[in-house]
């Protein structure tokens, strides 16, 4: 299952979340490459030289002089409205509705949206200069990782077909307990031989049976020697084999595991 983990992704071992790996990362890179010259051409659009931003900001620059010329009572201008107090009349409120570009009022509200504008408008646009100076480095990174990732994907692949053709036409269940199941046959039949020999020459003084007794013990022998080698080896291989299962378990199930099993955190 691992190479196709590897290959296909899978959810984590506390099923909260999903890892996607190879296949899903190079179709991603891939999507990205093809679309770069789409995205630099949209980016440009937003670079500091483009006449289009210079406009735009101009624009707003704009706004906020004429805003500024605009109020009396903060500013250096004349209010369109401004009725003063009289015998005979009421105090304009006008002045107190539009109110001052650095106090409150329409006129503060309205300079700080045109601010804080031209300050996200700036901020874009030294972000785009950015991108655009390392935009080739960019083009040049993916197709890196791209060339890196496509045979590794191809050699994966091939394993994992060839592993799973292998697993196809072998039954471990099947095979491994007719091994047993012969292995214990000829122990009980070897076992059975050698007392019917050892019967025979004692109650029916056939001592030629005890030939048949020594083929028999050299037989069983030679299968306890067979069973011991077996044995060690299978000692050896399944603690190894669950012990990394269990380590890539841990990892796999989060990130906080495979952060602390690769000591990359």
């Amino acid at each position: 299952m691992i190479p196709d983990d590897l290959l296909n992704g899978n959810i984590s071992g506390d099923g909260t979340s999903y890892f996607s790996v190879l296949n899903v990362l190079n179709l991603d890179l891939t999507s990205l490459s093809a679309n770069l010259t789409t995205i630099n051409s949209v980016i440009n659009n937003f670079q500091s030289t483009n006449p289009n931003m210079v406009a735009t900001l101009a624009a707003t620059n704009t706004m906020l002089f004429d805003t500024i010329n605009g109020d009396s009572n903060g500013g250096s201008g004349v209010p369109p409205i401004n009725y003063g107090p009289s015998v005979n009349s009421q105090t304009s409120t006008f002045p107190s509705v539009f109110g001052s570009f650095n106090t409150s009022g329409l006129l503060y509200s309205f300079y700080s949206g045109i601010a804080s504008l031209k300050n996200n408008l700036t901020t874009i646009s030294s972000n785009a200069d950015a991108y655009m100076i390392n935009s080739t480095d960019i083009s040049a990174a993916i197709t890196t990782a791209n060339n890196i990732i496509t045979p590794l994907i191809s050699s994966l692949t091939n394993f994992d077909q060839q592993t799973g053709n292998f697993m196809n036409s072998f039954s471990y269940t099947q095979y491994g307990t007719m091994g047993v199941q012969i292995y214990y046959s000829l122990v009980i039949g070897l076992t059975v031989l050698s007392l019917l020999g050892a019967v025979i020459m004692t109650f029916c003084e056939k001592y030629r049976c005890r030939y048949l007794i020594y083929f028999t013990c050299f037989f069983i022998v030679l299968i306890a020697l067979i069973g011991f080698f077996i044995s060690i080896v299978l000692s050896i291989i399944l603690p190894v084999t669950s012990w990394t299962c269990d380590y890539l378990e841990v990892a796999l199930a989060s990130q906080a595991g495979f952060d602390c099993n690769f000591r990359l955190s």
